[in-house]
């Protein structure tokens, strides 16, 4: 349970969510791509790959920006 402050109540130990691109990093393999809309997109998504020491590359392609986890 938390405290109440100003109105506001404070909690400890609520989990932050994850965004959708830290789900599809999470779950890319090896010689899988995703294609995205954006540049921010994909260099988004390249960070997560990063944050779980996993290597990635990001192309413009045809209909947007694709992804590959490459190691």
């Amino acid at each position: 349970m938390g405290k109440l402050v100003n109105g506001y109540l404070i909690e400890e130990n609520v989990p932050f969510p994850k965004g959708a691109g830290a789900g599809i990093a999470e779950q890319m393999r090896i010689k899988d791509s995703v294609l995205v809309e954006t540049r921010s997109k994909a260099n988004f998504i390249a960070a997560e790959l990063r944050k779980l020491k996993r290597k990635g590359t990001c192309r413009k392609v045809k209909g947007g920006y694709r992804v590959w986890r490459v190691s």
